[in-house]
């Protein structure tokens, strides 16, 4: 068993072999439509934070390459460093050099790419004309002269700087489209350039990027595939320009097409994770016969679970993680209460005011039983087997933890017992109070203890949990 799961890898031969999220197809309709643009290109791959965009643009990369396209694949969070971001993409060009198919041609077209930049960062730095300071200006006539002249010498300055930055930026135009149709050859495939991971970096460094690879790249043979989360995204640009901004019009102005990636099946990637976690290996050492059932219950609670909420992939994972680590802490043959445990790592990511008032004992009994309903507003899963099975696994160790000295509770009472006594009671939910009764009467009623093991279990593992 795992405590972190491995990177998913891409296999050159074959990219989309570990392909949980079935987004292969995704890659191959993208692929289409850009092997029909033939002018410059901006096209935005947008999901939430967390969904697996990295991965799938590190797949959809390796596709392009085997299918003869030059790729470059700038991670913007990891260049955020940088104090230019003209400096830091045109510094990632150079590594399109190693697949041209002239590399000595190649070489020199992009170090004139190179020169040429750097005229534009130079011509970037402002003319600061500085005058004298205090006891030197006052109001006599000289003193307003010589301020007059260096005024008027800051705006020739200015306007020649302005010249010259433009023509710079032409040239640099030209000999970057000319680089880029050395890379070009005879494939007639643009250059692919995936900037990925933007919506995590500075607010002006991310506005940077955008503002660069829009307004200095826009040039033929280069199309540029950013993957961002629009939503987070916008947040950034409202940190520079305010919270009325409107960031849809200001990334209309960059992105000519945007693409949203489908939302991930959690259900899969929980499948997925269980094995890259080795979760099967940790269950197949535990062979006491009342543990029997604990490796299904795992395995349904958790599918069924991380399946009600929004969760991103990103934290789905965490949760796995944290789980492992639990689980490396219970010997082999020990009680680890698969679906208390799973339901407490679930609560501590998805409401952790009431996961702190549960383990303080500071909530109620009707707090958790309504928070388990809210989760299924459909009230589907509720109803099917692993649904009743959590209910009756969490309500009652729930009101054994805050009501220890109580033999039979009075919440249990009222929402389990007394209800089977009101004769017009629906068949259907007169099976189902008989059936979570059934379940609860074959729990170990220490539940009291044993939820306080698995809260001390989570405690101790957030140590190793970032």
């Amino acid at each position: 068993m795992l405590v972190k799961a491995p990177k998913i890898q891409v296999p050159k031969d074959n990219p989309f072999q570990f392909d949980v999220l079935n987004r292969a197809e995704n890659a191959i309709i993208l692929t289409q439509l850009i092997s029909t643009i033939d002018e410059p290109f901006v096209l935005s791959i947008d999901s939430k934070w967390g969904s697996g965009k990295t991965t799938f643009i590190s797949m959809w990369k390796q596709y392009l390459e085997n299918n003869e396209y030059k790729v470059i694949h700038f991670n913007a969070w990891e260049n955020d460093i940088s104090n230019d971001a003209l400096s830091a993409l045109v510094a990632e060009l150079k590594k399109g050099i190693q697949t041209a198919p002239d590399e000595t041609t190649s070489s020199k077209l992009f170090s004139n790419v190179k020169t040429v930049s750097a005229k534009i960062l130079k011509r970037s730095i402002p003319v600061v004309v500085k005058l004298a300071t205090a006891g030197i200006i006052d109001t006599n006539e000289m003193a307003k002269d010589l301020i007059s002249s260096a005024t008027e010498k800051f705006a020739l300055d200015s306007i020649e700087s302005y010249e010259k930055r433009q023509e710079d930026i032409m040239n640099f135009k030209q000999e970057l489209e000319n680089f880029a149709q050395s890379l070009y050859g005879e494939s007639n495939k643009p250059l692919i350039f995936f900037i990925d991971e933007l919506d995590r970096c500075r607010p002006n460094f991310a506005i940077e990027v955008l503002e660069k690879a829009k307004h200095l790249f826009n040039v033929k043979n280069i199309l540029f595939v950013i993957s961002i989360d629009k939503i987070e995204l916008g947040y950034s640009i409202k940190a520079i320009y305010g919270n009325q901004f409107d960031t849809d019009g200001y990334l209309r102005r960059f992105i000519d097409l945007n693409y949203y990636l489908p939302a991930p099946n959690t259900e899969l990637f929980c499948k997925f994770l269980v094995e890259r976690f080795q979760f099967n290996a940790f269950f197949e050492k535990r062979t006491h016969p009342e543990l029997r059932y604990d490796h299904e219950h795992f395995i349904k609670i958790s599918f069924n679970l991380f399946s009600l909420v929004n969760f991103s992939l990103r934290t789905i994972e965490q949760c796995f993680t944290q789980i492992s680590i639990v689980l490396r802490t219970i010997p082999d043959n020990k009680f680890m209460y698969p679906v208390l445990l799973v339901f407490l790592i679930f609560l501590k990511n998805h409401n952790p005011d009431l996961y702190r008032k549960l383990k303080q004992g500071q909530c109620k009994e009707e707090e958790i039983y309504e928070y388990l309903y809210s989760l299924d507003t459909t009230y589907v899963f509720m109803k099917t087997q692993i649904g009743l099975l959590l209910e009756a696994n969490v309500m009652s160790s729930v009101c054994n933890y805050l009501n220890k000295n109580k033999e039979v509770h009075d919440f249990i009472q009222k929402h389990y017992y007394e209800p089977l006594k009101n004769p017009e009671i629906e068949s259907d939910h007169k099976q189902r109070l008989e059936h979570i009764n059934h379940l609860m009467s074959n729990l170990n009623w220490g539940f009291s203890d044993h939820l306080k093991y698995l809260f001390d279990k989570i405690e101790i593992s957030q140590q190793f949990v970032s």
